[in-house]
């Protein structure tokens, strides 16, 4: 059965910072949860580190023009393996494999360093592998045998299969597609409602990277569910002294972790996330695109 297809030529979508200043408009739950992840509706969200949530709303974003100013990109490290595996030869693969585990290495360092965890930016391979696995960023496991391969390849002065080599050089692949929601509108501040705490909070990473933040925010607008409130028109000032800092430290991990925790799910489950539907109801939204250059008068 097919579902229905709609066509429109934009498409509304909730940010973080929306205002519902019409007030003939009323606001819902529907319009809420296009930007919003709310416990008992979101099926993932309230569990494990985050069993204790009610609602988190994105509230800053970080994105970067390049990941490595003055030298290759990871997606260039890519196309150097592609090239190298194309030749179908035991050098071309040994040379497709060693940049493959190069774009690897570097997308892993760059996001370590958005989440201010510089203190692990030099630890070995499966430290850094196994971190970033615990926080949610992304499935690490299988990566790490691009590593390993490499390694042995390297240390053991071993040939390697081209076959084998392709597969890891496509695994690459997949590694940086999962991996770079992160570098483009990553999450870095959210607001959360906690179990424990009926106001609204908001957790960022501090802009001097002292640590993840937490404030208070005040809130006027409210959504009255049976179960919980949902806070909304969030206007939070430019500056908010924080109620206290959590230090990015390995002596204080396991008190860092659940913000962590929180900020990558954020991140990955926008990325996954497909728009609520509005009043032609559910279906496909086809949308077109145009794009206008005019001349200053």
């Amino acid at each position: 059965m097919f579902s229905p297809i709609f066509w429109s030529d934009t498409i509304q979508r909730n940010s973080g910072r929306q205002l519902w200043e019409d007030h003939s408009v009323s606001v819902t739950l529907n319009s809420l949860r296009e930007s919003y992840f709310i416990r008992d509706y979101d099926s993932d969200f309230a569990t494990g580190r985050r069993s204790h949530l009610v609602y988190a709303l994105p509230s800053q974003g970080i994105s970067f023009t390049q990941l490595n100013p003055g030298g290759p990109e990871p997606v260039t490290y890519l196309e150097y393996a592609r090239r190298d595996i194309s030749s179908g030869t035991q050098q071309g693969a040994m040379n497709a494999l060693g940049h493959a585990n190069r774009a690897v290495h570097l997308v892993m360092d760059k996001l370590l360093k958005i989440y201010k965890l510089d203190a692990w930016a030099k630890a070995p391979f499966p430290v850094r592998a196994e971190l970033l696995g615990d926080i949610g960023a992304f499935p690490t496991r299988i990566v790490s045998r691009l590593n390993r391969a490499r390694n042995f390849m390297e240390h053991d002065y071993t040939f390697v299969e081209v076959d084998r080599a392709a597969d890891f050089v496509e695994l690459a692949e997949l590694f940086l597609t999962v991996a770079y929601p992160f570098f483009h509108n990553g999450t870095i501040g959210v607001y959360v409602g906690t179990k424990e705490n009926p106001l609204c909070e908001e957790w960022f990473l501090e802009p001097q990277g002292k640590g993840v933040a937490v404030a208070d925010i005040k809130v006027e607008s409210y959504l009255d569910l049976p179960t919980m409130r949902i806070p909304y028109n969030i206007q939070r000032p430019h500056e908010v002294k924080p109620r206290f800092i959590v230090p990015l430290t390995r002596g204080s991990q396991a008190e860092w972790m659940p913000y962590l925790d929180l900020l990558v799910y954020c991140t990955r489950r926008r990325a996954l996330r497909l728009p609520q539907p509005d009043s032609r109801g559910p279906g496909v939204y086809l949308l077109r695109h145009s794009l206008e250059f005019g001349m200053a008068e």
